[in-house]
């Protein structure tokens, strides 16, 4: 959590936040399969797809500013 809001560079940040999906990515899945709920099973997919979106852009965006 302190990479995330200190880190010292975006890429820092960044990776920090691919983390804390991660991470409840895995939250959700354990409580989904915990309880046999498989409401939540869309918004584990929602988040998982968001963060992957999110990683590929911010990659994308780095190596553009590092090519130029």
């Amino acid at each position: 959590m302190i990479r995330l809001i200190t880190g010292p560079s975006r890429l820092d940040r960044a990776l920090a936040l691919d983390v804390l999906i991660a991470v409840t990515v895995v939250g959700i899945g354990l409580e989904a399969a915990y309880h046999r709920y498989t409401a939540t099973l869309p918004i584990l997919l929602v988040v998982s797809i968001v963060g992957f979106v999110g990683s590929v852009s911010v990659a994308r965006f780095a190596v553009r500013r590092n090519s130029e």
